[in-house]
């Protein structure tokens, strides 16, 4: 009797958003995928890919979860993130890369990105989770009063030159502190995670060593629309 080759199908997810449409499109050439564009999809079995938490795709992800199959979750990048030309993050089984696996630097060092040793400061920094995290994850947070949100575009370490310590659910601003130098708090699945402190009254913060590993890991954790085209990102996460 002869054995069946038959390849698992991924099925690449947009949800219906313009934005995640382009991504996902691209994702699926690279790794030989079924893109579906709809908003709101059925759920198809196989591999699941999906972008964002819009319009259906965390009910993709828990289809995924019943059926026992794996399922990849893509948006912003850790650093350099930017649209269209900048990085997104590829996660296996999870929402972050909430891991350190042993990584080449080459990636990290193309980045540029500086890392900056622990520098001291007096304000905790509070970062909320947004609308739609709470939606999907929550509610768990909720702001202090007189709380206000600013998107300048400015550098972490520029932002919060005073901070002491970052306090967030999941927000990519543990991230940046941590490479700014500035302890993080997270409760939920970060990619600051591995090198968290774990709490406010006990901070913590990696020695060079390690936050150079930290970094080179989540640098191998996201990847350009190209990368993703050319199937690249398909080869590292993917495995």
């Amino acid at each position: 009797m002869p054995v069946s080759c038959r390849v698992p199908m991924i099925a690449c997810y947009g949800c219906g958003g313009s934005y995640g449409n382009q991504i996902m499109r691209a994702f699926a050439q690279g790794c030989g995928g079924e893109f579906i564009e709809k908003a709101y999809p059925n759920y198809k079995g196989g591999t699941t890919v999906v972008w964002g938490l819009h319009r259906g795709a965390p009910g993709l992800i828990e289809k995924a979860k019943e059926d026992g199959g794996d399922w990849y979750y893509v948006d912003h990048g850790y650093f350099a993130r930017g649209h269209m030309k900048g990085y997104y993050r590829v996660t296996k089984n999870g929402h972050q890369q909430a891991w350190i696996r042993d990584s080449n630097p080459d990636r990290w060092d193309k980045l540029g990105v500086k890392l900056h040793s622990r520098r001291t400061g007096a304000k905790v920094v509070i970062v909320p989770p947004s609308a739609i995290v709470q939606a999907v994850f929550g509610p768990f947070f909720e702001p202090p009063e007189g709380f206000t949100s600013r998107k300048d575009g400015k550098p972490f370490f520029e932002k919060f030159p005073d901070a002491q310590v970052v306090y967030t659910y999941n927000s990519i601003a543990a991230v940046e502190a941590i490479a700014s130098g500035v302890p993080c708090v997270v409760t939920g699945q970060s990619g600051a995670t591995p090198v968290a402190s774990p709490s406010i009254d006990e901070l913590t913060f990696p020695a060079p060593d390690q936050q150079r590993r930290w970094a080179c890991s989540l640098a191998y954790g996201q990847f350009t629309m190209e990368e993703m085209r050319s199937g690249l990102a398909w080869r590292v996460v993917g495995l």
